[in-house]
This record gives structure tokens, C-alpha cells and sequence, in this order.
């Protein structure tokens, strides 16, 4: 690890963290408005009591026509129960205070300057006035908000250690997978993972990282018969080589003997070089499929041109060919020497394994939206070839035709994995006579559109 790179960060902290600030956001929100809506509720609340009492204070004035007493009026009104806490007052037209219940120890202009919630009402030759304390019932709502406040952060505070708790035993499957991984390091081409638990998505996890550890093995299996059978094919040229040159070194020898063992040699060592490029091609198709660049390449015009070189071993072999060519444009886009590599080992192979006098057909046309190139060659007891394991390296239909053909079991390896890696379509198939392949491309978007 770098001495720079970041330490790693904890799972179960950052989901606990996460939570704990979205339930503090959310119960924050909801205690602001629940503070004011009991502020408004409560201001609500006062107003109506000073208007109530205002409105009963007048009432009971004016039906003291007889007497107008301040006092009596005041008194009468007391009765009802909204009239606590509420001060109280007559005032004539001049001002005068005529009576009052004495609540309050300011004085009218003094609760205005305070904060009190007062409402006027006039009446008979008189204004009632009341009047009720806000700032009191201020007070007890900034007690309700602090202990609202403390409430809100033990909440948090037990959903922070809950919430981790129950994030640990929730990722605790995670862990044990982790620790059986770990122990099965020492073996992990034969290693699987059991499921900790029954839970849906750790047992699909788990499904997963099995796939991918079979995927795995397959690979790495298949990479250890590749390198055998690449060790076996080297050995054998390398033997001929090393046998050829101490039995031309073990005694003095005409010009013309040695000048036949250097054409062995010379023979051995092109089919080392083809083994090797082969070798290479197969390694950079794998590792960099996409390392050259796509071109519109024309199907036909390639799978003319590559039939044109054969024909001089078509003639040689006494074949029969057919040829039938797209008469639409066949053009798809990709990396011109992938194409052509395709057609090549397609083509060829179908020149080379068709016996002598046989026939070979090549054929173009579009099809759906693709491309379809089709060689045929024929092949006796074509039926019994394994065409299961028709692509694998070094596989050869008749290994004793190997020196005649010229051949080293790359080509369909090769031609399989530029297929894949373009997305092209590749199958051979037996006939009653012989061998046809069907390589499929798709057309160029720009042909198409056009």
C-alpha cells in the first residue's frame, strides 16, 4: 500500500454517521416547527383570552345601565374562568381609569411598553381594556424548547449506538466471508465460500464470488493445458533442431549433406518463427483486443484478395473452386488486419484440408444486417470430428497432416478470439461431405444508413 494512499475508511462508521445526521436533520426540522407551532398556538391562545375578557367586561358594562360600576362589572366577569391572568380596565373618555382588577402592578402604558398582548373595546360612554403578560408565556416556551432540545439529543444519541450496533450485525457475514477467504488463500483454485447467513443478498454475494473463483479455475486451468501443450509444440522443433545439428557436427560431411541439414534447419526454424508469432498473436488478442484502430474494410474485396495468393496451391492441389460474391456493398467497420487475419485462417484452412481434386466453395453475401462469409471445404467422416474442441490451441483435426499443411493448431484459436473480442459470429459445422464455416459480421452503420 502507498505511504500516501488515504487509511481506509470504516463501512459500519460512515452508515452510522450517515444515519445519525439524517435522524438529527430530521428531528432538528421537526422540533423548529413543533416550537412553532406551539409559539403561534400559544400567542393564539392569549389573544383569544384577552378578547374574551375584553368582550365580557363590556357586556357586563353595558347591562349596568342603572349604576355603571367599574367594579361591579369587573367582578361579574370574573366568574368565568378565561379571565385569569388577564388585567383589566375601565377607561372613560378621558382617560381615567374607572376601575381595574389590579393583575398587574404596571400601569397601561407601562404593560404596552412590556410586552403585553392588549385589546381595546369600546363601550358605553367607556373603553374596556385588557390585557395579559406574553413575555411569561415566553418564558415557559423557552423552558419547553430547552428540555424539547435536551430530549431530541438523547434520542440521537441512543439511535447513534443502536444504529451501530445493528449496522455491525447486519455487516457481520461480511466479516466471516472475509476471514474464510483469508484462510482459503493458501489453496484458491479449489477454495469456496459458504453463506454466513440465510439472508437473500449475502447468499447472493456469495453465489457471486463462487461464479467468479469457477471462472477463475477455469481460466487458470485452462492457461496451465495452454502453456503444456505450447512447451510440447516448442520441444518438438527445438529436438529436430538440436538432433539435426550434432548429426551434422558428429563427422566431416559432403557440401551437399550440410547444405540439406541447413534446409532442415531452415524448415524447423520457419515453423518455430510461425509458432512464436502465432504464440504472440493469441497473448495480444487477449490481453489488447481493441489495440488498433476500426476501419470500414470491404468483406468481399478482402476475401478475393486473400483467394487470389491461394490460388497457385488451389491449382497445385487439383481443386475445385466456387466463388459467388455480395452483389450490395459488405463493408463493416473494424481493425482491417483483424478482418483479414479471420478471413485468412478461414479460407486457407479450407484450401488446405480439402483433399486433392476436392471442392472448396467461398461465398459473401448480406444477410439481416450482417455480413455472412461462408467457406466449405470437403472432409471425409467429417461427422466424427470433435467440433467441441475445434478451437482450442494446438488442436488439429488429422495431426499427420501437420508437416503437409504447414499448420501449428493456431488459426481457429486465433479466429475464436477475434471474434469474441469484436462481437462477431463464428461456428463450424459438419456436412455429409465435408466442413462449412460461417463467420458473420455485422455491416457498417454508415452503409447501413445509407
Amino acid at each position: 500500500m502507498s505511504r500516501n494512499a488515504p487509511p481506509p475508511s470504516s463501512l459500519r462508521a460512515r452508515m452510522t454517521t450517515g444515519f445519525t445526521a439524517w435522524f438529527t436533520l430530521v428531528a432538528s426540522v421537526a422540533c423548529v416547527l413543533f416550537l412553532l407551532w406551539s409559539r403561534d398556538m400559544a400567542r393564539r391562545d392569549v389573544q383569544e383570552r384577552v378578547r374574551a375578557a375584553a368582550w365580557l367586561v363590556a357586556h357586563e358594562w353595558e347591562n349596568d345601565a342603572a349604576a355603571r360600576h367599574a367594579a361591579k362589572a369587573i367582578s361579574e366577569a370574573k366568574e368565568d374562568m378565561r379571565l385569569n391572568n388577564v388585567a383589566l380596565f375601565i377607561v372613560d373618555g378621558s382617560g381615567r381609569v374607572l376601575g381595574t382588577n389590579r393583575i398587574s402592578a404596571l400601569s397601561l402604558p407601562e404593560m404596552r411598553r412590556h410586552g403585553w398582548l392588549v385589546v381595546e373595546k369600546p363601550a358605553r360612554n367607556a373603553t374596556i381594556i385588557a390585557g395579559m403578560d406574553w413575555q411569561a408565556t415566553e418564558a415557559i416556551l423557552h423552558r419547553q424548547a430547552l428540555l424539547l432540545f435536551l430530549f431530541t439529543l438523547l434520542v440521537v444519541g441512543a439511535g447513534g449506538v443502536a444504529t451501530w450496533f445493528l449496522v455491525g450485525k447486519t455487516l457481520r457475514p461480511i466479516g466471516v466471508l472475509a476471514e474464510e477467504a483469508n484462510s482459503a488463500s493458501a489453496d484458491p483454485l479449489h477454495a469456496r465460500l459458504r453463506a454466513p447467513s440465510d439472508d437473500a443478498e449475502v447468499r447472493h454475494l456469495v453465489g457471486t464470488l463462487n461464479g467468479f473463483l469457477e471462472r477463475f479455475q477455469e481460466s487458470t486451468r485452462a492457461r496451465e493445458q495452454f502453456y503444456a501443450a505450447a512447451a510440447h509444440e516448442l520441444r518438438t522443433p527445438l529436438a529436430v533442431l538440436s538432433g539435426s545439428i550434432e548429426l551434422a557436427l558428429s563427422r566431416p560431411r559432403a557440401a551437399l549433406e550440410y547444405a540439406e541439414t541447413l534446409r532442415d534447419l531452415q524448415r524447423e526454424t520457419k515453423r518455430l518463427i510461425a509458432l512464436a508469432e502465432g504464440l504472440l498473436t493469441l497473448n495480444r488478442l487477449q490481453t489488447l483486443p481493441h489495440e488498433e484502430d476500426p476501419e470500414c474494410v470491404d468483406i468481399t474485396e478482402q476475401s478475393q484478395r486473400i483467394l487470389s495468393t491461394l490460388r497457385p496451391l488451389i491449382r497445385e492441389r487439383g481443386l475445385r473452386l466456387s466463388e459467388e460474391w455480395a452483389t450490395e456493398t459488405a463493408e463493416t467497420f473494424a481493425p482491417p488486419s483483424h478482418v483479414a487475419m479471420l478471413l485468412r485462417n478461414l479460407i486457407e484452412n479450407a484450401v488446405k484440408y480439402a483433399p486433392a481434386g476436392g471442392t472448396v466453395r467461398v461465398q459473401t453475401h448480406r444477410e439481416d444486417g450482417e455480413i455472412r462469409v461462408t467457406a466449405y471445404n470437403e472432409y471425409k467422416n467429417a461427422r466424427s470430428l470433435p467440433f467441441d474442441r475445434i478451437y482450442d490451441p494446438f488442436f488439429r483435426a488429422d495431426p499427420s497432416r501437420s508437416a503437409e499443411t504447414g499448420g501449428n493448431g493456431l488459426g481457429l484459436a486465433i479466429c475464436r478470439r477475434l471474434a469474441d473480442a469484436h462481437g462477431w459470429r463464428l461456428q463450424h459445422a459438419p456436412m455429409e461431405d465435408g466442413i462449412v464455416v460461417d463467420a458473420r459480421f455485422p455491416v457498417d452503420q454508415n452503409d447501413q444508413n445509407a
